[in-house]
């Protein structure tokens, strides 16, 4: 590999829109140093301490170029060096390493952290030393952004997240460089061989015909290289027809010579209805005009030409190619014709994308997570005091009205960041044996309701069930729905189909093979243009005046998380059909839902109840649900307090019936350690874990941990109800 340096690789001003959009989020000043001679390559918000002093002046600039030099000995890739750079300020640094070679490194500085006082007697001497004035120097220190530990050490983590993106893009491009190069080398050895055999000849041509002595044997000598010529074009006949990709050749007016296997195939033509054509016979006349612009650019300046463009093949399918032409030359030097090799890249560019995708998504998950986090303990607060509110209410009572209204907006805003928690590394499925078609019907019954879109369902009772989370599915399920509605505001039928379907390995969706269950929907709306085709699984990507670009990507997340996919064909004005696949159990669910209906809940069940949750607000409400239900609840906000409650109640003779622990509490024992100690003490302890959001998978096997339920945020009444009424039946037969 040659000494590239990362601009060579990547487009800075791509690189430093995201780092300037990093800067907007955070507030942390960032910027990217060439390794090898310091220089800026990328800077995202820099302050006046830098911009108009530290870096402005030669003494204190040479320090900060000494520092970012000074640095490369002990980075190491996957990390953040922390340091004090010689100008006093917060530095933190990690290297961007791409193909083994240390090529920048990315700074994250100008700051001071919470706590820290800034010495001011060394920056008043530094305004001396480097002549600034003293009162705009301090100044612009006293400016600097102040941060805590905490925020700093989830930056750190996005911006890991962001250099392992900014190096897999330079290594892709460096493998784009490092082929296109060997391609041309392979090109130059080979006519350096023609040239050299083409001279022989002629050299052997001309003493023969010097030398009458030789005539026969010039002859003979003629024919076998004749012969030769013959086994040597049947053997590249051979070769190039042993080539997988489209091989083509012409002559210098553009009619095709020869073709191999690949290429008829490709066209869906046969050879001889290829030969003799030209573009111009086998393509539109706005495409052929272009290959033969390009044709006649390779006459005029040599060389190899290759261009990216997409074609629909003989199966009507788009692929999107990249053409790589050479032109040939005759004896004398004149221009023979053009030799061209098509390379599909449609399951490369797929996959690139795919992979794109999967970083945006990572990334979102990182910001998303604590947001929802947040968000939904205050949305549990909201909803579950508007519960408790229009139960004391008779029906008749002017409040009720505004509540509803009140708790249908929080229901919304509940689901918004249920949306957010999709792509949360938190998110996992809590999966059971489910079938699908109840939960379609219901999406479609729910959100075609008064909408002059018909739903037309076609799924067999044969259909096989599935392991999945029911309300992560009809979530995704009901944004495909919805999709579908928006796409015909005219009106018109949606169509859904079901199938069990089983995948042979090396499938077209990339998929392990095995069973699995497909459903497609398919509306006749206004279809998807190109443009968008690409962006409609992209987090924020919408085409609606007050879409959020949420719904289709957190059900790509979804169906990804399942270990399936979805994937979507669509045309202009003639509608789209969205794909998913789903692995199945490979049977039929036996019970066919018998829990379609609401389990009887017994209210009067009564007991003790110790609830743990760092949130007042969620404290409080949750007692007041209990008080409702008819149990007395202890509440406290740390995991060590829950297990000294729960053993000072055990040995007082008065046991807790139940415990409701929040699965995460910062800074403190959360509900997973608790739950161990507790069972240490009571084994058969019954413990329900609680949480909106969570990095460890205890919610989706909450049994595996020892709890006997779980209760996601926001809850009602009535879901603590069933799930205390479930662990009293289940005591009650043990």
């Amino acid at each position: 590999m040659r000494d590239y340096r990362l601009s060579d690789l990547l487009d800075m001003a791509i690189i430093q829109k995201l780092a300037d959009s990093n800067f907007h989020a955070c507030g942390l000043p960032m910027s990217i140093i060439d390794a090898m001679d310091a220089s800026i390559l990328v800077q995202a918000g820099w302050q006046e301490v830098c911009t108009k002093f530290d870096r402005t002046s030669p003494l204190s600039a040479e320090l900060c170029r000494e520092s970012d030099v000074f640095l490369n000995d002990f980075l190491s890739e996957g990390e953040f060096y922390h340091y004090r750079c010689k100008n006093g300020l917060q530095y933190f640094a990690t290297p961007i390493i791409v193909a083994g070679r240390h090529l920048a490194t990315m700074f994250l500085t100008q700051f001071f952290f919470e706590g820290e006082t800034p010495e001011r007697e060394t920056f008043f001497r530094q305004a001396r030393e480097f002549g600034y004035d003293s009162a705009s120097y301090l100044k612009a220190i006293d400016s600097l952004p102040v941060f805590s530990v905490e925020k700093v050490n989830y930056i750190l983590d996005y911006d890991l997240a962001l250099v392992r993106f900014i190096k897999d893009l330079a290594e892709r491009s460096l493998q784009l460089i490092e082929h296109a190069a060997e391609r041309k080398k392979m090109q130059e050895e080979q006519q350096r061989a023609i040239e050299d055999l083409e001279m022989r000849v002629r050299e052997r041509i001309a003493d023969l015909e010097n030398t009458n002595d030789l005539l026969h044997t010039e002859i003979l000598e003629r024919k076998r290289i004749e012969e030769k010529l013959r086994e040597h074009y049947q053997f590249l006949e051979v070769l190039i027809n042993a080539i997988p990709s489209p091989v083509f050749y012409k002559d210098a007016n553009g009619v095709y010579q020869g073709c191999n296997k690949a290429f008829d195939q490709y066209l869906g033509l046969t050879k001889e209805q290829i030969i003799g054509k030209t573009d111009y016979d086998l393509a539109p006349k706005e495409v052929a005009d272009k290959y033969h612009a390009m044709d006649q650019a390779l006459f005029t300046k040599p060389g190899i030409q290759d261009y990216e463009t997409s074609i629909t093949d003989a199966d009507s399918v788009r692929r999107e190619i990249i053409i790589i032409k050479s032109a040939y030359y005759k004896t004398e030097g004149t221009v023979g014709g053009v030799i061209g090799i098509i390379v599909d890249v449609t399951d490369r560019r797929k996959y690139e994308e795919e992979r794109l995708r999967m970083d945006k998504l990572e990334s979102l998950g990182l910001l998303a997570g604590g947001i929802a986090h947040d968000f939904n303990n205050i949305i549990t607060g909201i909803l579950g005091n508007i519960s408790l509110a229009r139960i004391f209410l008779d029906e008749s009572h002017k409040s009720c009205k505004p509540l509803g209204a009140a708790e249908k907006a929080s229901q919304r805003a509940a689901e918004l960041a249920h949306q957010l928690l999709t792509f949360a590394k938190g998110g996992v499925p809590i999966k059971k044996t489910i079938t699908l078609q109840h939960i379609i019907n219901e999406c479609v019954s729910f959100i075609l309701r008064g909408s002059n879109v018909q739903g037309v369902v076609d799924i067999s009772d044969s259909l096989h069930a599935v392991e999945a989370d029911e309300g992560q599915i009809s979530q995704a399920f009901g944004n495909i729905i919805l999709n579908g509605v928006h796409a015909m505001p005219g009106g018109g039928t949606l169509k859904i189909y079901g199938e069990n379907v089983t995948l042979e390995s090396k499938n077209k969706m990339a998929l392990p093979p095995g069973k699995y269950v497909k459903i497609e929907f398919t509306d006749k709306g206004c279809g998807i243009a190109d443009d968008n085709l690409k962006k409609i699984f992209d987090p924020y990507f919408t085409t609606k005046a007050k879409g959020t670009g949420l719904g289709l990507s957190s059900a790509y997340s979804i169906f990804i998380r399942h270990g399936g996919c979805i994937d979507l064909q669509s045309a202009v004005g003639v509608g789209t059909t969205f794909t998913c696949y789903l692995p199945s159990t490979g049977e039929v669910f036996p019970e066919q839902r018998a829990d379609l209906k609401s389990p009887d809940v017994d209210f009067s069940v009564g007991g003790m109840i110790l609830v743990m949750d760092d949130e007042e607000m969620i404290r409080d409400i949750a007692a007041e649900i209990l008080d409702y239900l008819g149990y007395q609840a202890t509440t406290c906000n740390r995991g060590e307090d829950a297990v000294e409650l729960y053993k000072a109640a055990r040995e007082s003779g008065m046991p807790f019936f139940a415990a409701i622990m929040d699965l995460t509490i910062p800074g403190g024992m959360g509900g997973k350690e608790a739950a161990e100690q507790i069972l240490a003490i009571d084994p058969k302890a019954h413990l329900i874990v609680s949480s909106g959001y969570s990095v460890d998978p205890v919610m989706a096997n909450y049994k595996s941990y020892g709890f006997c339920g779980a209760v996601g945020k926001p809850y009602e009444a009535k879901e603590i109800a069933q799930v205390l009424s479930s662990i009293a039946k289940e005591a009650s037969t043990t």
